[in-house]
């Protein structure tokens, strides 16, 4: 089973940062370790980007993989990942095989005091 893990950027040394109130953002990157890929999303634990409650993640393209991209389900608090067909230009859900990707990504959250 493919688990995220998460790495901060070294450029935003103060992550998570302060927005207002109790929101805050985290800048970084969700890497993917190899493991299979699940039908149905991989669980991103608030935790792990350093906030109670993840809101929204905003992911952006995994540059070394090619026609992979991915998205966060705030219904479901998964990132689902798609990869095209190489043909035709159609995307569906990524198989259950192994995947590698790292995908930055800057998640908006709360987090108290």
């Amino acid at each position: 089973m493919a688990t995220a893990t998460f790495t901060f950027l070294s450029e935003v040394p103060e992550n998570p940062v302060h927005l207002r109130g109790d929101l805050h953002q985290v800048y970084g990157a969700l890497v993917f370790d190899g493991g299979d890929y699940v039908s149905g999303g991989i669980a991103v634990p608030d935790a792990t980007v350093l906030l109670d409650e993840i809101l929204h993640i905003e992911v952006g393209h995994a540059r070394a993989s090619a026609g992979v991209t991915a998205a966060y389900i705030p219904t479901t608090g998964k990132l689902f990942v798609w990869d095209e067909d190489n043909t035709s230009g159609i995307e569906a859900e990524y198989a259950a095989a192994a995947i590698s990707a790292t995908f930055p990504v800057v998640v908006t959250g709360r987090k108290s005091a």
